[in-house]
């Protein structure tokens, strides 16, 4: 209790807005409060399962594994809408490197490589195409490669409506360790 018992319930996990009124209405705003009240308690706002599943968690129990390693995320992606709709295709494949390349320098710039790309195509009646391909040489932190990637995938996207959005996204994984 000396970690988190001050702190206010709704810094709890799965207890949202709706939860902590009720809790504040039985006069039981931090963690420290929750834990000591009862079970008749928190039967007074709550069914059996939840007012158990509160009971809980604020003494930290609970199935929920914990991880002290950071999340890192799989992909990242950029989508940019445009004003106007793109009808030319030189310009949606301009604007589709110029993503390409931020994406992959943000990638790079976290010490991971691209292993997949996704290219995601919108009309303005929200008409939506998606395809994605694993970069054929494997791995890679080349903008260039990256960019050509992105370009190969728009050429499986039929573009016969104007673009209203464009989008791009690629797939990481750690760098490889430097060779010796």
């Amino acid at each position: 209790m000396p970690v988190m018992g001050a702190r206010r319930v709704g810094d709890l996990w799965g207890v949202g807005p709706k939860t902590v009124q009720k809790l504040d209405d039985l006069s039981l705003p931090t963690i420290a409060d929750l834990a000591a009240a009862g079970l008749e308690t928190l039967l007074q706002r709550f069914p059996l399962r939840a007012a158990q599943w509160l009971s809980v968690i604020a003494r930290g129990g609970g199935e929920t594994e914990v991880v002290t390693e950071p999340w890192v995320a799989k992909s990242r992606s950029k989508e940019v809408t445009f004003a106007r709709d793109l009808t030319e295709r030189a310009d949606i494949e301009q604007q589709l490197t110029i993503l390409a390349r931020e994406l992959g320098t943000e990638v790079v710039a976290a010490g991971r490589q691209v292993v997949r790309v996704a290219v995601k195509v919108r009309s303005s009646s929200f008409y939506t195409q998606t395809r994605q391909a694993k970069l054929r040489g494997g791995p890679s932190t080349d903008l260039e490669v990256i960019s050509r990637a992105a370009l190969s995938v728009l050429e499986k996207i039929e573009l016969r409506r104007p673009v209203r959005l464009l989008g791009a996204s690629c797939g990481q994984e750690p760098a490889a360790p430097p060779t010796a």
